[in-house]
């Protein structure tokens, strides 16, 4: 009894929590001896013994807890999140229930941990972009309920914000699979207006900052991963929308422009609708870059300019950036876009309809491009996604 408080125990829940990481066999040749452990059973193995360790042994929970919280935000413990999860909501709710002096974590105290806002981030955008993760059908509930057990570590004033709103979630999610109804996108826009709707309960601006680098750093966990993407894509816009610093957000604007595969349309599509959500407070800081990005260029020829080519930006990048700007007229402070559309929005755009309205026309053709929108152009953008809202959830 005791052990667990000893030195070494730290070392020990790392060494059970790498068990944990699922590794499939290399060598599928490889004859394995009735003695032998293979590495599913062992990681079967280690993940049943984190668990009890949790549920039965409180004098391992001062080992445990917030000890656990360090291998949340390595992509390295990717797999292992549902029991790290399972595991963390137990200890959060019987500290909780306990009033246990340490169930607010001291931050300061621990600098390895995932921080609160890394905490948020990770758990929205995993529960968002792959709720059933490698066919589990439980894994977004996992993570839904951890938002609702960790709530007071993330922000106070989300604690029952997020507890009200669990349940509603989950029980979408269960009767959906239920009915063979699920839909990724409905889901998707739930969770983000349950994002965009504790921003607004959230007054610190520090914190609503941090968050926004939280959300950059989330691009590295997610290398080629469409739908993950797209929600960091507009989860950071909505968040890039809260904050005040200029300079930060004009460096958010860059990062997202340098993440972005403009080769995936569902990557696009989170993309294009963060910045139509940056433009809603940060117009003035958005249009002067995307138009610098649309700029054409001459590139010099031979002797006496003969040769010379104007040379613009990738089609895919133009697409990207067009799509963009159907959002960014949606979620656009209106009084300001009357003044900026011709200048930042039209003079870019015309040129790029026009050369593909006449790239698809039939050879010898002349039949003259008609002044302003070609017929059938939609003249605004698709209302967003509505979905079951929060609250409709239920």
């Amino acid at each position: 009894k005791g052990y667990m408080n000893l030195a070494g125990a730290k070392s020990l829940i790392e060494f059970i929590v790498n068990q944990c990481i699922i590794v499939k066999s290399t060598n599928p040749n490889t004859e394995v001896k009735d003695l032998d452990a293979t590495p599913e059973a062992l990681q079967s193995a280690a993940t049943r013994i984190l668990r009890v360790m949790t549920v039965k042994s409180t004098s391992a929970h001062s080992a445990l807890w917030p000890y656990l919280l360090q291998f949340i935000n390595d992509k390295k413990y990717t797999s292992t999140l549902p029991i790290l999860f399972k595991c963390i909501s137990h200890l959060a709710e019987v500290k909780t229930q306990e009033n246990a002096p340490d169930a607010i974590i001291n931050y300061n105290l621990y600098p390895d941990l995932a921080t609160k806002q890394q905490l948020y981030s990770r758990l929205l955008i995993l529960a968002a972009s792959h709720p059933f993760h490698d066919n589990n059908q439980q894994y977004a509930i996992i993570l839904i309920k951890a938002l609702s057990a960790l709530g007071s570590n993330i922000h106070s004033s989300l604690t029952e914000f997020l507890h009200e709103n669990a349940n509603a979630l989950i029980e979408h999610i269960e009767v959906s699979l239920e009915n063979n109804t699920f839909d990724l996108q409905l889901w998707q826009d739930a969770l983000l207006r349950l994002f965009k709707q504790s921003l607004a309960l959230i007054e610190d601006r520090s914190w609503l900052r941090d968050l926004c680098t939280s959300l950059t750093d989330q691009y590295a966990l997610y290398p080629k991963d469409s739908q993950a993407l797209k929600v960091i894509h507009r989860y950071l816009g909505v968040a890039t929308s809260k904050i005040n610093a200029i300079a930060q957000v004009t460096k958010i604007i860059d990062i997202m422009l340098s993440q972005m595969n403009h080769n995936d349309d569902i990557e696009r599509q989170g993309f294009a609708q963060g910045l139509g959500y940056i433009a809603s407070t940060h117009l003035d800081s958005l249009l002067p870059r995307l138009t610098a990005i649309l700029k054409v260029k001459t590139k010099k020829g031979g002797f006496f300019g003969f040769g010379a080519e104007e040379v613009g930006p990738e089609p895919n990048i133009q697409a990207s950036i067009c799509l963009a700007f159907g959002y960014i007229t949606s979620y656009g402070n209106q009084d300001l876009l009357l003044s900026r559309l011709p200048t930042h929005i039209l003079s870019n755009l015309m040129p790029i309809v026009q050369k593909a309205y006449q790239s698809n026309m039939p050879p010898n053709n002349e039949e003259a491009m008609p002044e302003g929108m070609p017929e059938g152009m939609p003249e605004g953008m698709p209302e967003e996604n509505s979905g079951p809202s929060v609250e409709e959830i239920d």
